[in-house]
């Protein structure tokens, strides 16, 4: 056998990590869900350190909400909106199997009224969760639009900083050409030079006008 292939054969063996360090490694991650599954799933009698388990759900929640604050409110509200509705459909629920309860004791009287008194007790209670859940609500809505208009006004500043940045540097120059002043365009569509048109005679004249690279038109 080969040395290669022995060295293929012989794998390490990869530590695992015990039900403590994956849940210290939750935590670490910001891992909420991961952990809550642990509290609501598992038997509690199998935990031997429950308030163990609790704290590392609180240290989740903190680098949670430390790394991304506007997404970690928008998950807290969906998790209270969520158990508010179920709350509030379970009791609803219940008030109804309540009313058919009441309306089977008295199908011998003939059809029955409709009567609040057999849950009187209850109505309260469902309307303050009612309550509840519409303010959760609306407090979602004025949370995530806060949350949008902080993020406009920080893009807004942003591009206003570097309008400013941009605006306090030196407009560009031209090049010159290493021969002397940059090129104009003559009338006949040729490039001229300042210093290359008085030599050749196609600059300024004595008298201050200009041939533009044309000849002189002869004298009558």
């Amino acid at each position: 056998m080969s040395q290669r292939t022995q060295q293929e054969g012989v794998r390490p063996r990869r530590s695992m990590l015990t039900t403590h360090e994956q849940r210290t490694r939750w935590a670490e991650d910001g891992d909420v869900e991961a952990i809550w599954d642990v509290l609501a799933a598992a038997r509690w009698d199998l935990i031997p350190d429950m308030e163990q388990v609790f704290s590392l759900l609180l240290r989740a929640i903190n680098v949670r909400a430390e790394r991304d604050t506007a997404g970690f409110a928008a998950e807290t509200f969906t998790r209270m909106i969520g158990f508010n509705t179920y709350l509030l459909m379970r009791s609803q629920m219940y008030i109804n199997l309540r009313l058919g309860q009441h309306g089977r004791s008295t199908r011998a009287l003939g059809r029955p009224d409709f009567s609040l008194s057999a849950v009187a007790e209850l109505i309260p209670g469902m309307l303050e969760l009612q309550t509840a859940l519409a303010e959760t609500m609306a407090a979602q809505a004025t949370t995530a639009r806060a949350y949008e208009l902080a993020r406009a006004k920080r893009i807004e500043n942003d591009r206003a900083e570097g309008v400013k940045a941009g605006a306090g540097q030196p407009a560009p120059r031209a090049h010159a050409p290493a021969n002397g002043p940059a090129e104009t365009m003559g009338a006949g569509g040729r490039t001229s030079n300042r210093v290359t048109g008085l030599l050749d005679g196609s600059g300024s004249n004595n008298n201050g006008a200009a041939h533009d690279d044309q000849d002189d038109s002869p004298l009558a």
